[in-house]
C-alpha cells in the first residue's frame, strides 16, 4: 500500500485509460447495435418493397386480362350494334362485370345503356376525341369506389363508342397502399381512412421526390414511402391503348418524435435497439479486458516496484550491491536453464516483461581517486563530484547492462548480450572522457580508472567470476588493495 500512496499518479493514469477504453468500447457496443437496427429496418424496407412489385405484378397482369376482355366486348356489342339490335340491350343488361356500360355516339348522346347503372358520372369528354382506347381511373366520393373507365370507338363506325364503369375496389383499396393520379389526387381510398384528399399538399416533399424518381422508396418523418409508376401497356392487336398515368404509393406511418429512424436519445435507444443478439459476448469480452489490464498494470507497477527497491537513490540512478546480486543470480539462473525449460520459460518471460538472457560479462570499475575526494570534500561538492563521474560512466551504457555501485570507488557493470567489443570500445570511450576531464580540470582532482572483465561460462560460481574481474582491475594499480566483492 505504500508503494501505491507513492505512485499515485500511476493509479490515475490507468484509470484514466480504462476509461477511455470503456467509453471506446461502449462506442463500439452502441454502433454494433444500431447496424443490428438497420440490418432489421432494411429488412423491413425489403418486405415492402416486394410487396409493392408483388401488387405491380398483379396489376400488370390484371391490366391486360381486362383490356383484353373489353377489347372482345367491344366486338360483340358492335356486332349486336350492326346485326341484332333488338337483343342488344339485353346483352348489356347481363353483363355482371362492370358496373355500368352504355353506347354514346360522337355528340355523346346516350344510345344504347345497361339498366342497372350507377349514380356515379364522369366527365369522357376527353375520352372522345381519338379512335384510340383510352383508360382513366375515377374515384366517387359519395360511394367510396373506384372505378377504372374503358372507352373504345367501334371498329366499323369510329363515331360510335363503348364506355364501362369497372369497379377496382378489390384490388386498389389496400391497406395503406393508396393510388394518386399524376397531379397528386387520390383516387382509392376514402379521405377519412388516407388523412389527405390532395398528395401534393399534405406531403409537399415526398411527391416532389415520388413524381423525380417514379420507383422507389423515400423515407421522412412522417414514414417509409414506398412508390411504384402504374405502367400503360402500350399497344394490344395493333389498337393503342390510351393509359391515364398514376401511381401506387404505400405508406408505413410512423410518428415525427418516436420512431427507429430517428434515434437522439438514450432513451429511443433503449426503445428501439435489440440487446439480446449477442449480448453475453460482449459482457465477457470487456470482463476479460477489464480485468487482464488489471492484471498487465499490477505486473507493470510490480515491475516498476522493483525497479524502485534497486535504485541506490534517485539521483545517481545506480543499484545497490544487493539488489545487484539478485539481479545476477537471476539472469545466471537463465542461462543455467536447459534449452527445453527455456522455450517453456518463454511465456512467463513475456508476461512478466523478462528478456532472453544469451549471455553474460562482469566488468568491474575502479576509480582511483574518488575515496580521496569524497574524504576530504564536503557533501555538497561530493555529490556533486559524485554525480559527474556517475554520468560519465553511463555515457554509452548499453541499454540491456545494469549499472551497481559497490563501495565509493568502485561499481561493477553486468552486460547482457553484449559482445567483448563492444565492452572494450565503451571503455575506451569511457577512458577518453575521464582522460578529457582530467586534462581540463574540470574535477579539481585526477580520476584514474582501471576495469577487469569476465564473461559469465554456464554453471560458474558468480562471486568466483567477479573476484577475477577485480584482480584483472586491481592488476592495473598495484599499489591498491584487491577489495573482493560480496564477501
Amino acid at each position: 500500500m505504500e508503494f501505491i500512496k507513492k505512485n499515485k499518479k500511476y493509479f490515475y493514469i490507468y484509470f484514466i485509460v480504462i476509461f477511455s477504453f470503456t467509453i471506446f468500447y461502449i462506442t463500439l457496443f452502441v454502433i454494433n447495435r444500431l447496424q443490428y437496427l438497420d440490418r432489421d429496418l432494411y429488412a423491413e424496407r425489403e418486405r415492402l418493397s416486394r410487396y409493392m412489385d408483388s401488387v405491380i405484378n398483379v396489376d400488370l397482369i390484371t391490366n391486360r386480362n381486362q383490356i383484353l376482355y373489353f377489347m372482345n366486348y367491344v366486338e360483340l356489342l358492335e356486332y349486336f350494334y350492326k346485326y341484332d339490335t333488338k337483343n342488344l340491350q339485353i346483352f348489356l343488361n347481363n353483363n355482371k362485370i362492370y358496373s355500368s356500360i352504355f353506347i354514346v355516339n360522337n355528340m355523346k348522346k346516350v344510345l344504347f345503356e345497361k339498366i342497372d347503372k350507377i349514380d356515379f358520372v364522369f366527365n369522357i369528354n376527353s375520352l372522345l376525341l381519338d379512335d384510340s382506347m383510352k383508360i382513366s381511373i375515377a374515384f366517387d366520393n359519395q360511394s367510396n369506389n373506384v372505378y377504372k373507365i374503358f372507352t373504345m370507338p367501334m371498329k366499323e363506325n369510329n363515331d360510335i363508342y363503348v364506355v364501362a364503369y369497372l369497379n377496382m375496389n378489390i384490388m386498389h383499396n389496400l391497406s395503406h397502399t393508396y393510388i394518386l393520379a399524376k397531379d397528386g389526387e387520390l383516387l382509392s381510398s376514402s379521405v377519412e381512412e388516407s388523412g389527405f384528399d390532395n398528395f401534393v399538399l399534405k406531403y409537399p416533399d415526398e411527391w416532389e421526390k415520388i413524381v423525380s424518381d417514379k420507383n422507389g422508396q423515400y423515407i421522412s418523418k412522417y414514414g417509409i414511402f414506398t412508390y411504384r409508376s402504374l405502367n400503360s401497356i402500350g399497344n394490344i392487336n395493333n389498337i393503342d391503348i390510351d393509359q391515364e398515368s398514376s401511381y401506387i404509393i404505400s405508406i408505413k406511418h410512423m410518428d415525427p418524435k418516436d420512431n427507429p429512424y430517428s434515434i437522439n436519445s438514450i432513451s429511443s435507444f433503449m426503445k428501439y435497439v435489440d440487446f439480446n443478439v449477442n449480448i453475453i459476448y460482449w459482457i465477457i469480452g470487456y470482463v476479460w479486458i477489464f480485468f487482464t489490464s488489471i492484471a498487465v498494470f499490477l505486473i507493470i507497477i510490480n515491475k516498476l516496484k522493483n525497479v524502485s527497491h534497486m535504485s541506490l537513490d534517485e539521483k545517481l540512478g545506480v543499484i545497490d550491491r544487493k539488489s545487484g546480486y539478485e539481479k545476477i543470480v537471476c539472469f545466471a539462473n537463465y542461462i543455467n536453464l536447459p534449452g527445453i525449460l527455456k522455450i517453456l520459460y518463454i511465456p512467463y518471460m513475456i508476461l512478466f516483461l523478462k528478456k532472453h538472457i544469451r549471455s553474460m560479462h562482469f566488468c568491474k570499475i575502479y576509480i582511483n581517486g574518488l575515496k580521496r575526494v569524497s574524504i576530504n570534500l564536503d557533501h555538497k561538492y561530493r555529490d556533486e563530484v559524485m554525480k559527474k563521474v556517475v554520468d560519465i560512466v553511463k555515457i554509452g551504457l548499453p541499454n540491456d547492462s545494469i549499472l551497481i555501485r559497490i563501495s565509493i570507488d568502485e561499481f561493477l557493470i553486468v552486460f547482457t548480450n553484449t559482445k567483448i567489443e563492444s565492452i572494450n570500445c565503451y571503455y575506451a570511450s569511457m577512458s577518453k572522457t575521464f582522460v578529457s576531464k582530467n586534462y581540463n580540470n574540470d574535477f579539481k582532482y585526477k580520476f584514474i580508472i582501471n576495469h577487469g572483465v569476465v564473461k559469465y561460462k554456464k554453471y560458474s560460481d558468480i562471486n568466483d567470476c567477479i573476484n577475477e574481474a577485480s584482480k584483472i582491475a586491481y592488476e592495473e594499480d598495484k599499489n591498491n588493495n584487491v577489495n573482493l566483492f560480496f564477501n
